[in-house]
């Protein structure tokens, strides 16, 4: 590694006379007696010359004007060496200082402001895929128009570009999609990150918790744990469930919601996820009360056991959610991934566990508009960013929302 060193010392020039030497030799001396404890050595200032003739070599060619090549490479490898042998220590003072502004070796102190790389647009719905090719392979997912996508190289070749394919990460899933119908954009604001990732502290993956607390993670919790996440964002906590002592894991708290939304409610009981005498969760086999539906009727029991309040948004559209958003709320929704023929949704975000009529979580709103949702059944496990249209095409056939306060 080169290492900047000091400007150096001019060079003491030749005497060009007596008188000159005479004068040049007091000036010395007197030099060296005021600075006796911290002039330069004799040692140092002989170092010093030779460093300012090899200076001189390298940007005009020329040391003393010898103009013979042969003595120039004779006297440059003279000076060369002698430099080497006595090369001094740097100290502190010595040590380079970058300038104001500038980028250490070791790379910058504090992290980027803002995404570092490329992102794209898609212009329709795109299908994700595993491989550059429309042949031979399933689409891993369909990805919504108007979708913000990162460009990320294949953890395999490491190509980013083929055959007309761009390789891209998506809510964080990655794989192909054809370039031809995206357009470059701009990266995500940084405050957007940092909200997503606050939200990842209230997100639950419903099948992950369900086996938490011995289930086969299989079952549509959807309702108790999209209520559990919009609580725990206000900061509500459920109550446990009398007679059943929990284990302290997400699982174990959905159970608790899903019991105070259902349990005591004439007609509902088969609803509260515990079984008929109260000691043990219901959790598996015929009449699994975890795969029973749940309504606003039991979000609203559930948040009222927790302290919190809430109000049904009429008409359950994206501007009104934005605004209980905007007034401090988190947001329940009802939706669905298939559409009126009963094909899988293109506009909306993607299905994740054989999801259909579905609950979710809204618990935020990005810079520019967009919701941050937190979808219990996403595959990527994990709060994602949707459009007001993709939500809007998410409760588009099952529309319903509801705000939660917290106390």
């Amino acid at each position: 590694m080169k290492i900047e060193r000091p400007a150096p010392k001019p060079a003491v020039q030749p005497q060009a006379a007596p008188s000159a030497t005479k004068n040049t030799q007091t000036a010395s001396q007197t030099t060296s007696t005021q600075n006796a404890s911290t002039g330069p050595s004799p040692e140092q200032l002989r170092i010093d010359q030779q460093r300012q003739r090899l200076t001189n070599f390298q940007s005009t060619g020329q040391v003393n004007n010898l103009n013979g090549s042969p003595a120039q490479d004779q006297l440059r490898r003279q000076l060369e060496n002698s430099l080497l042998r006595n090369k001094p220590t740097l100290s502190t003072q010595d040590t380079p200082v970058s300038p104001t502004g500038s980028v250490s070796p070791t790379g910058p102190t504090t992290p980027p402001t803002e995404p570092q790389g490329e992102f794209l647009k898609t212009t329709d719905a795109l299908n994700l895929r595993s491989v550059p090719t429309t042949q031979g392979n399933t689409p891993l997912t369909v990805v919504p128009n108007g979708t913000t996508l990162q460009v990320t190289p294949d953890p395999v070749t490491g190509e980013t570009r083929r055959d007309g394919f761009v390789h891209v990460t998506h809510n964080g899933q990655s794989g192909w999609v054809s370039e031809q119908y995206t357009q470059a954009t701009t990266p995500p604001n940084p405050a957007d990150i940092a909200s997503v990732e606050s939200a990842s502290a209230h997100y639950i993956n419903q099948f992950t918790a369900e086996t938490q607390v011995g289930g086969d993670g299989r079952n549509a919790n959807c309702g108790p744990t999209s209520t559990l996440i919009a609580m725990r964002s206000q900061g509500l906590e459920i109550p446990g469930i009398p007679g059943i002592e929990g284990n302290g894991t997400d699982g174990a708290a959905i159970q608790a919601t899903r019991y105070h939304m259902y349990n005591g409610v004439e007609g509902l009981e088969g609803r509260d996820g515990v079984n008929a005498d109260g000691t043990a969760y219901s959790l598996n086999g015929e009449g699994n009360e975890n795969s029973t539906y749940t309504g606003f009727g039991g979000i609203e029991r559930a948040v009222a056991a927790a302290g919190g309040t809430t109000a049904m948004i009429n008409p359950a559209t994206a501007e009104n959610i934005a605004t209980a958003i905007q007034n401090g709320q988190s947001v329940v929704i009802s939706g669905n991934f298939l559409d009126s023929e009963g094909n899988v949704k293109t506009d909306t975000w993607t299905q994740g566990g054989g999801a259909k009529e579905h609950l979710v979580a809204i618990t935020g709103m990005t810079a520019d508009g967009n919701f941050i949702v937190c979808d219990p059944a996403h595959p990527s496990s994990a709060p994602i960013i949707a459009t007001p249209e993709q939500v809007d095409a998410f409760m588009s056939g099952n529309a319903g929302a509801i705000g939660i306060d917290g106390p």
